[in-house]
């Protein structure tokens, strides 16, 4: 699939006339079948983006189109209807059930049946070192990196086409980080693809087809990593460097 926007802009308080833009005219391509990274400061417009492109938020302007259909923005179907798995920065995760149950739930709402989502859980369970806890523990006890894991193994598990993950290496350890990296290239290697949104440049840089760079509701670059590298020759840190010039101060 090709996700685009264009001259799509979103406001938070739109009520106020004032208000900066989240998003202001962004104008974008992105490849499902590739990996794409964002980047930028905090309030850049990173996790506005992601919101946007899987049908969570109303009321923005411009087009958003889904091979090239356009899709209308009152519409909150866009995960279910395009096989989109999504992990947020922040898990929101039932405080009563336990991860297994949360993640059976939603391999339901992906029309698995729960011994599929258990078979489809397995590489999972390695991948995150996923203990006893997962089944005995509510998520109400679980730690940051737990809660974490749980999010996304929601966000990538089941028949998916594509996933959104913002920040998805923010809390995990080192083994976690680098069995994520090595479970997105191989997906990759299979034509799904994943959007995310990072500020572990170093981690970022190791699964990146395509970046996307924002500041203040902007896009400052949006192309291929190699583009993003022949236009800085002399960075030879590559994307740590290149963000610093471009970003720091």
């Amino acid at each position: 699939m090709i996700l685009k926007l264009s001259g799509t802009s979103f406001t938070y308080a739109a009520q106020d006339e004032n208000a900066a833009p989240a998003l202001e005219k962004c104008d974008l391509e992105i490849d499902t079948t590739r990996v794409t990274v964002t980047l930028g400061h905090n309030g850049a417009g990173k996790s506005t983006l992601i919101r946007l492109l899987t049908g969570q938020l109303l009321g923005y302007s411009g087009e958003y189109a889904i091979d090239g259909k356009v899709q209308d923005p009152a519409r909150g179907e866009l995960l279910a209807l395009n096989r989109f798995g999504y992990a947020p920065d922040h898990p929101v995760l039932e405080p009563h059930l336990t991860g297994l149950e949360m993640i059976c739930m939603a391999g339901s709402f992906r029309g698995w049946t729960e011994s599929q989502t258990l078979a489809g859980l397995g590489i999972y369970r390695e991948m995150f070192e996923l203990e006893d806890w997962l089944e005995n523990k509510t998520c109400s006890a679980y730690s940051k990196g737990m809660a974490k894991k749980i999010a996304l193994v929601i966000g990538l598990i089941g028949d998916l086409a594509y996933s959104f993950l913002d920040e998805p290496f923010d809390g995990l350890d080192p083994i976690s980080i680098h069995n994520l990296k090595k479970h997105l290239r191989a997906r990759r290697e299979k034509g799904i693809g994943t959007f995310l949104s990072s500020h572990m440049l170093d981690a970022a840089e190791k699964v990146v087809d395509d970046v996307i760079l924002m500041k203040s509701g902007l896009v400052a670059f949006a192309g291929s990593y190699p583009d993003l590298l022949a236009g800085h020759p002399q960075a030879k840190g590559g994307l740590e460097e290149i963000y610093f010039n471009l970003f720091g101060t």
